[in-house]
């Protein structure tokens, strides 16, 4: 092992296959080592119950084995702080986090728990009379959705390419994600751009359900049918629903 002390370069430890430092504290808890520039302290890093922490002043990282947790931590008070430090500010930001679990905002409640965000494209299919119902053939111009927690926005472009004779109640299916138990939700809106004259009406799905239908305003008991869709004409829907 070599040790230098130079007076420009300071201390030097070359040591192979082993610790180049150890610095012990004995008995109580504190700093173990203070950093300072032009003989004022700027950071220390030090021990707390066997733990280790590092940081400036109200400003410093804990490092807590016992719960596998980096928690924010006051070295003038010597205790964890909540709610009180920043990651980042507004001009000077961190670029992507990266998490296999999920993220808390506004508080440490279930409904805080932010744990899924997902984009992607989804397969429209028009059904006639039921969810299980005759398929017919639409073109699809685009079909996306977003997810945030468990809510879906979802939208869809397409155009009837089905030549056949289809009177029953128009079911959209193929949603991305079952709606949750429970409820029965009305949302945003459809236009059929028909040959004759436009429709316009709600979208509904009940609980449990992958599966649109569209109620119209105005009239009891009346839905938008298949042969209210003209043959080569656009059919636009956008929705935001509760998944399950």
């Amino acid at each position: 092992m070599a040790i230098t002390l130079d007076g420009s370069n300071g201390i030097t430890t070359d040591i192979a296959s082993n610790e180049s430092a150890t610095f012990n504290r004995d008995t109580t808890d504190g700093d173990i080592i203070i950093l300072q520039k032009d003989n004022a302290t700027v950071g220390s890093i030090g021990a707390l119950s066997s733990r280790l922490y590092i940081g400036t002043s109200g400003t410093g990282l804990f490092f807590n084995n016992d719960s596998s947790a980096i928690t924010p931590y006051d070295l003038t008070s010597q205790s964890q702080t909540d709610a009180d430090v920043d990651l980042g500010v507004g001009s000077v930001r961190f670029k992507d986090l990266y998490l296999s679990g999920g993220v808390y905002l506004g508080g440490t409640g279930a409904a805080n728990h932010l744990d899924d965000y997902e984009e992607g494209a989804w397969t429209p299919v028009v059904r006639d009379g039921a969810a299980d119902g005759t398929a017919l053939t639409f073109t699809v111009g685009n079909a996306s959705y977003t997810k945030i927690g468990n809510q879906v926005f979802i939208s869809c472009y397409m155009t009837r390419t089905d030549s056949n004779s289809r009177t029953g109640r128009l079911y959209l299916t193929g949603l991305p994600f079952t709606s949750k138990s429970g409820i029965a939700h009305t949302t945003a809106g459809i236009w059929v751009d028909n040959s004759s004259s436009d429709l316009r009406a709600f979208v509904y799905i009940g609980g449990g359900q992958n599966h649109f239908i569209f109620p119209q305003a105005g009239s009891s008991d009346s839905f938008i049918d298949n042969d209210d869709l003209s043959n080569n004409r656009p059919f636009y829907m956008s929705a935001v629903y509760p998944a399950a």
